[in-house]
């Protein structure tokens, strides 16, 4: 038995050409398989590492009083911090003043 192939209607050519394949044509066709497209994935992201700089642990004894009154500075905030980021906060603030009177 043999199938009848034909182009697609309204196409380029309007006098469509009719090919005529043999049913084992058609099947080695099918049997000779291939590879299913592979699924593209989006590409990713690429983030530039941020140069961060080292940083050095440093030490610092405070009188308890002193840390008492600093404690109860923060506890005074609306949000409150952590000791470490007040301390960051305090240099900042002590370091603008310091080049604000050069």
């Amino acid at each position: 038995m043999s199938k009848i192939i034909s182009r697609k209607p309204g196409g380029r050519n309007k006098k469509a050409k009719s090919v005529v394949l043999d049913e084992s044509e058609v099947e080695k066709l099918i049997n000779q398989g291939g590879e299913v497209p592979k699924e593209k994935k989006p590409a990713k992201r690429v983030k530039k590492p941020q140069q961060v700089e080292k940083k050095i642990p440093v030490q610092l004894r405070l009188p308890q009083t002193l840390i008492d009154v600093i404690d109860d500075h923060r506890n005074q905030r609306l949000v409150r911090v952590s000791r470490h980021t007040w301390f960051l906060e305090a240099i900042e603030e002590k370091l603008r003043r310091e080049e604000q009177d050069l």
